[in-house]
């Protein structure tokens, strides 16, 4: 059975509080906030922590917009922005910031230099975003990162092999990205053999491929590459 549970300020934060017990559903309106709890046990040990009595009424606390961004800031007061936010969070503060992103499109020419190929990996089918689609690795800068960082982490976590910069090749800004807006820092990069993903000829990419991939983030790449590079 679902029984309402308070949402507020408390001196040990907002984020703390809610995550302490399974959430059923969430209803965050203009100005009110309601939770809805289905474990009885760690409903009642949430109450006791923020200090409300376990037969006081809990029913929907009306929050206005000021209170309501206080307690969200409290909860957010406890991240670390070095540490990853996890997909809800990300997509959260992404629809409230600019996110700035670095794409890595690692291309080369084939052997016998006729045409260019790009590296794609396909995205898990279960990820929230852009499930199953292929797509250019990146990943978005963290506070104090440079594009070094991100770089390393993308050859850790993406490639599972190393790359680098070759060049910038352009910077684009995506105010309408699912997630939120983005700004993109595109560039041309190498790869070690044993790379992970899946070369494919530029003019036969898969279609199932991120459109904006596809659309913008590849094609500035390749602009690129063509100025530097040789078959």
């Amino acid at each position: 059975m679902l029984r309402k549970f308070l949402a507020f300020p408390t001196n040990r934060g907002w984020y703390t509080a809610v995550s302490t017990f399974p959430i059923k559903e969430t209803v965050l309106g203009k100005e009110r906030l309601v939770v809805l709890a289905e474990d009885a046990k760690r409903f009642a040990q949430a109450m006791l922590m923020l200090g409300i009595p376990e037969d006081q009424d809990c029913g929907p606390l009306e929050l206005d917009a000021e209170s309501l961004r206080h307690t969200i800031a409290s909860g957010l007061a406890l991240i670390d922005p070095k540490q990853p936010l996890g997909t809800e969070l990300f997509n959260a503060v992404a629809r409230l910031s600019i996110t700035v992103a670095v794409e890595a499109v690692a291309l080369r020419y084939t052997p016998n230099g006729d045409a260019v190929e790009v590296l794609l990996t396909q995205r898990a089918a279960d990820d929230p975003a852009y499930p199953g689609q292929w797509h250019c690795p990146g990943t978005a800068l963290r506070p104090g990162e440079v594009t070094v960082d991100a770089f390393r982490r993308l050859s850790k976590g993406e490639f599972f092999s190393e790359v680098w910069a070759w060049g910038r090749a352009n910077t684009w800004n995506n105010p309408h990205e699912a997630r939120g807006h983005f700004l993109h820092l595109v560039f041309v990069c190498q790869v070690k053999e044993g790379v992970r993903g899946k070369w494919f000829p530029f003019r036969a990419l898969p279609d199932n491929i991120v459109e904006h991939h596809r659309d913008h983030i590849i094609p500035m790449a390749l602009s690129e590459f063509g100025k530097t590079a040789s078959p």
